[in-house]
């Protein structure tokens, strides 16, 4: 079996246009095509400083 992705995932949005992305994530895991937890291995940031930390808070852990 394939192990699981492990490395941080950041979408820098900071206008919205992957909110549809991100709702289509959303109804996928609602109608168990992605496994529970996936969709939250995605960090939707709206500032590069928000991403910029959330994937060095990652690789300190």
């Amino acid at each position: 079996m394939a192990e699981r992705y492990q490395r941080p995932i950041a979408v820098l949005d900071p206008t919205g246009v992957y909110n549809s992305l991100n709702s289509a994530l959303a109804d996928l895991t609602r109608m168990n095509f992605m496994k529970p937890g996936q969709h939250e291995l995605v960090r939707w940031c709206t500032e590069v400083a928000e991403a910029i930390n959330h994937l060095e808070s990652i690789d300190k852990s």
